[in-house]
This record gives C-alpha cells, sequence and structure tokens, in this order.
C-alpha cells in the first residue's frame, strides 16, 4: 500500500471520528468534507433554519413593546438609550450562565412630530424677517407671542394676538445714531466716536419671545418650551432667531417618558430593562 492510500484512510478516519463528535450536538446540522478537513454547513438544505434570526425596526413605541410582549421572555434584554431616544431589545439574549445567540432582535427610533423638528431645526439659528415670519405663521397654532408692557408703572407681560405681532414683526428696521467725544489735557488728546444701533417697528413694541406649545413625539404629553426672541442687524437688514430656555431639562423630561412609557408598555415578567446601551456576541 503506497503512501497515497495510507493518507487518504487516515483522512477518511479522521473526518468519520469528527463526524461523530459533530453528531453529538443534536440540532447541529455540519457535515466535515475530507478535503482539507472543512466544515460545511447544511442549515441551507434543511426545510426550517437552526436559529430565528430577524430584527424588527419601528418608529412606533407601541408597535416596540408590542412585540417584545408578543416575542420576549425572561431571557429578553431591552436597553434604553435616552441621550437618542433609542431603544434595542435583544429576545435570545439569556444571562451569564446560559447566553443565547442574540440572533433575534427589536429596535425603536421616535420620529420627531413635524411642529417639534421644526421648533429643534431654527433653534439659537438667525433667519431674516420673511423666513421667521414663514416659520411663525406655518406653526401658529402652536405659538403663543408675549412681550413686556408698563400698566400703571408696573411692569406686566403681554400676550398680543398673533396677527397684529406678525404685522409688527414686518415694520422691523434699523436706525443708527452717532456721536463723537473729544478729551483735551495738557499733554494728551483722546477722541473716540460712538454708533449705536436700535431696531424698532414704528411706534409698536416687538414681542420679546414666544411659547411654543407641542407633543414631542406620537403618544406623549405635550411639552411648552419657553423661547426668547433675539435681533441683530446685517447690512441694515432685520435677522431674528429664538433660544428655548432651559432645553436640556425639557429634553431630559422627553427622555424620561420615553423610559416610563417602555418600562409599563411591557408586560413580560421577569423581563430585565436597562438604561444604556449593549453590544451582544460582537
Amino acid at each position: 500500500m503506497d503512501s497515497t492510500a495510507v493518507k487518504a484512510i487516515a483522512d477518511l478516519s479522521a473526518a468519520k471520528l469528527a463526524q461523530e463528535e459533530i453528531n453529538i450536538y443534536s440540532g447541529i446540522s455540519a457535515v466535515v468534507i475530507p478535503d482539507g478537513y472543512k466544515l460545511d454547513g447544511l442549515e441551507r438544505l434543511k426545510p426550517e433554519p437552526d436559529h430565528f434570526r430577524g430584527t424588527f425596526h419601528t418608529p412606533v413605541l407601541s408597535q416596540f413593546t408590542g412585540y417584545i410582549d408578543q416575542n420576549g421572555t425572561a431571557n429578553t434584554g431591552v436597553f434604553i438609550d435616552q441621550a437618542t431616544m433609542t431603544a434595542k431589545a435583544i429576545l435570545d439574549m439569556g444571562d451569564h450562565d446560559q447566553p443565547q445567540w442574540g440572533k433575534h432582535r427589536a429596535s425603536v427610533t421616535l420620529d420627531r412630530t413635524p411642529a417639534y423638528a421644526e421648533l429643534m431645526r431654527f433653534n439659537d439659528k438667525f433667519m431674516d424677517q420673511q423666513a421667521f415670519i414663514d416659520f411663525a405663521e406655518d406653526w401658529q397654532d402652536n405659538i403663543q407671542f408675549y412681550g413686556d408692557g408698563m400698566v400703571d408703572g408696573q411692569a406686566v407681560i403681554n400676550t398680543p394676538a398673533f396677527a397684529q405681532v406678525i404685522k409688527t414683526l414686518r415694520k422691523l428696521k434699523t436706525s443708527a445714531t452717532a456721536s463723537s467725544e473729544n478729551e483735551v489735557g495738557n499733554f494728551n488728546a483722546a477722541r473716540s466716536a460712538l454708533e449705536s444701533i436700535e431696531i424698532t417697528a414704528g411706534g409698536e413694541q416687538p414681542p420679546t419671545g414666544f411659547q411654543f406649545e407641542t407633543i414631542p413625539h406620537d403618544g406623549f404629553y405635550a411639552v411648552q418650551f419657553d423661547c426668547q426672541l433675539r435681533a441683530i442687524t446685517a447690512e441694515k437688514t432685520v435677522r431674528l432667531k429664538f433660544r428655548i430656555v432651559q432645553l436640556a431639562q425639557h429634553q431630559e423630561q422627553i427622555a424620561a417618558q420615553f423610559r416610563d412609557r417602555i418600562v409599563s408598555g411591557i408586560k413580560v415578567d421577569e423581563l430585565n430593562i436597562f438604561i444604556g446601551t449593549m453590544d451582544y456576541q460582537k
């Protein structure tokens, strides 16, 4: 018997031993190929796969919690990222003692409502007069302007009608005044020139801010944002912007709503819910 035949018999014997070891584990579909002892999976040839694989994505929070209620078990882990308003569920995660494959997942990324998206898009960004007026008119159902006023010598906050505010904003213009100052001493002389720029609206007082009330995400509670108005001049034109007061606190409250709705919306017993992110089976 030559060396080639001996090697062939040895290869077959090794392949047989390897195949027997594989067959001990029921549910694993694989066969040892003697050529280089390659392991080739046979799952693709079976009528059903060995594992359920799939990831469910949705922008709707109720669909996310509903999917977990239908498919989740005590082996499921849910991870909430409040900073990005996203959440991920690993339905077949298992635990430290009995880990599972983690091939069945679900995730939710909330969409902002149109009004909230526009409010955040323009926050703290300068716009020309017409662009700001267009923004205000598009969302006039969400906006209540306010301004500073005086009644009997006392400062008060007034809330003028929307149409009157728009009329006032259309009249905004700049006016500049210049003055000079000279100072002469025995041994020195100083000269300065000052220019002041004022933005006016005829005889009317422009608003100082507005309240913007909107639902940030579908199914959430409405939030009222206090927006302070600012104005600057640019080449004899007026540019406006608004700044949301205490934006970080509002976003923290919205994130808390997100967390609470996930926790209360999932009814699976002993399911684990965490604040944070998870990279699993990487």
